[in-house]
């Protein structure tokens, strides 16, 4: 098993930014999967809302952690999060 003395800062910081990048792409199906079909019905504004908040309070902890994994990501997650509802409101969906 592997610890966190075993590995590098930079090995633990880049192991952050895969894990928050392959999270963070998973929007991009639904962003554009929303704008192309003019409807973003699947998605209710209870989870765009909760999602957000939740990302809102990681991006808060990252910064106070000082990880730039955790902020790069949660910061670009709240970005797609926030184009997909406003893509919602646009398309009243």
């Amino acid at each position: 098993m592997l610890t966190k003395e075993m590995l590098s800062k930079d090995t633990v910081n880049f192991i952050g930014l895969c894990a928050g990048a392959m999270t963070t792409i998973s929007f991009l199906p639904q962003l554009m999967a929303t704008y192309r079909s003019k409807s973003a019905r699947g998605m209710s504004y209870g989870y765009l809302l909760t999602f957000s908040f939740g990302v809102i309070l990681w991006l808060i902890y990252g910064i106070f952690l000082k990880a730039p994994p955790v902020i790069l990501t949660n910061a670009v997650t709240l970005g797609l999060l926030i184009l997909i509802t406003m893509l919602k409101v646009r398309y009243k969906t």
